[in-house]
């Protein structure tokens, strides 16, 4: 049985959902909170954390795609009249039960974060901007990055990252001073790729050489 999606009843217009989104993010320590659109729907949110690598920008998705076309192919019960299950697969509804979707999942998150389990960047990891215009998860989807656990002989990190290379990230004192895993080479910027999410480091000398096709091994940043 195919069920409709959560709130597939409401009737709260869009623009009050996103502003109480927005009200939200606000509120947990977000900043510079703007509203994405995709073909004149609003599609999801951007917005600037402050984190330990420094200031990050997530794009939170909303993917009316996915509600319309559960709307659209649910089960609804018995009880739902025609003139209700004409409105709730138009497009337009979709937008609205989406929005309100992603809001009640924002409360819940931000209620860890309240109750100090988790750590707001923590929760939207997945949602981090890593370069043109695409998301982590979206990233590790298509294949920009590979993530494989520790093994054996791995450091003492938990896992090691694996990226294709990426644009420059320098620190707020104006320069990465880091390590090379496979070179043990210490440079300054001009030298080091900075990947921000793990403040991973990889070395673009290193890089050249690598047999993968422009798999770039990384490092992990240690201090001098």
């Amino acid at each position: 049985m195919n069920k409709p999606p959560l709130n597939y009843t409401t009737s709260i217009p869009t623009n009050r959902t996103i502003g109480e989104c927005q009200d939200m993010l606000g509120r947990a320590g977000a900043a510079a909170v703007a509203v994405l659109y995709t073909d004149r729907f609003p599609s999801g949110l951007s917005f600037r954390l402050a984190t330990a690598s420094g200031p990050q920008d997530f794009a939170l998705p909303v993917n009316i795609d996915g509600i319309h076309h559960l709307l659209c192919t649910a089960d609804y019960p018995p009880s739902v009249k025609t003139k209700d299950l004409e409105r709730y697969v138009k497009r337009e509804h979709a937008v609205r039960v989406g929005w309100r979707v992603v809001r009640d999942w924002l409360e819940a998150q931000l209620a860890f974060v309240t109750a100090e389990m988790v750590k707001l960047d923590e929760v939207m990891l997945p949602y981090l901007q890593v370069g043109d215009g695409q998301t982590l998860y979206r990233a590790l989807q298509s294949n920009r990055l590979a993530l494989t656990a520790g093994g054996p002989q791995a450091s003492s990190t938990e896992g090691r990252l694996s990226a294709m290379h990426s644009k420059p990230h320098f620190n707020q004192s104006g320069g990465c001073l880091c390590k090379c895993r496979k070179c043990v080479h210490v440079s300054l910027r001009e030298h080091l790729d900075h990947v921000d999410i793990s403040q991973l480091c990889v070395c673009k000398r290193c890089s050249q050489d690598c047999p993968s096709e422009g798999r770039i091994i990384s490092a992990k940043a240690q201090p001098l």
